[in-house]
């Protein structure tokens, strides 16, 4: 992988990208997004996994040598949702490959967008530990789910949060990757400042309403959620009904890396989902 930088829309914006895409167009190229508070290599295992495909990771708005920009909307599903479009089309300039997105925690609200966005260029979307925009406003009024998520209100109080996470910032990770699951080791290499990236949060909350939908989307979904995840309620056939007509839910053993923790089997997961898309 190389970490790729450009800028974009009037900021430098950087992601990763494998080297010498085939042109063999029968292999999707795979796009992940990340989560919060994460990085590209969260999928360490996963670009090991797929290593023969095309692969693309951007680092999300404020996270990296993605700059963070003044104007709060720069990070949320509108501005991420431009910078992925404008990032495929300096990848793939002729728009004929398809795509496969997966998103992990609020990365999942990002490659909802990117995938309904995408349209006929989309051969599936791949949710690990995430939702959708229209789950998370229904999952406003879900006791269980508010237990877990009580931090995105935290999250709303502009400058205070920002301050309060650059002050605690490596006690609160620290924490949130031990209550996780993510396996020891990765806690350093993944230890980048992101303070600002936490408006993520704020125009998630403020913008998710303009994608609730009652309609639901006929793209393939294969939603992996690990069943112990303690700030996500895994999903289950009822939800998943209501977003999607074409959809497949595992729910494994594991935490919130889920794809870290029990990377084997999440692979294998999605290796099937490629190969099932391939086929319709």
């Amino acid at each position: 992988m190389i970490t790729q930088e450009k800028e974009l829309r009037g900021l430098l914006t950087a992601w990763e990208e494998s080297l010498g895409f085939s042109d063999d167009q029968d292999l999707p190229l795979l796009f992940f997004l990340h989560g919060f508070p994460d990085c590209p290599q969260s999928y360490l295992e996963q670009w090991k996994f797929f290593k023969d495909y095309p692969i693309v990771s951007p680092w999300n708005r404020g996270v990296g040598k993605s700059i963070s920009p003044r104007n709060p909307k720069r990070y949320g599903l509108h501005g991420h949702l431009l910078d992925h479009l404008q990032i495929l089309d300096e990848i793939d300039k002729r728009k004929k490959r398809k795509v496969i997105v997966i998103g992990h925690d609020i990365g999942s609200l990002y490659s909802w967008n990117l995938a309904v966005h995408l349209k006929d260029r989309l051969q599936g979307l791949v949710l690990i530990n995430g939702v959708s925009p229209s789950q998370m406003i229904r999952r406003v009024f879900n006791p269980k789910q508010v237990a877990k998520s009580w931090y995105i209100a935290l999250f709303q109080i502009p400058l205070l949060a920002e301050k309060f996470w650059n002050r605690y910032e490596k006690q609160i990770t620290s924490r949130v990757f031990a209550k996780g699951g993510k396996p020891r080791g990765l806690e350093s290499r993944e230890a980048i400042k992101m303070g600002k990236a936490i408006n993520q949060y704020q125009q998630a909350f403020y913008e998710c309403p303009e994608h609730y939908t009652s309609t639901a989307v006929e793209f393939p979904l294969l939603s992996i959620c690990g069943k112990d995840d303690p700030f996500l309620e895994p999903a289950d056939e009822t939800e998943l009904k209501k977003i999607a007509t074409n959809f497949e839910l595992e729910v494994i053993e594991g935490g919130h890396w889920v794809h870290q923790q029990n990377h084997q089997l999440v692979n294998q997961k999605i290796l099937e989902f490629i190969q099932q898309t391939s086929e319709s």
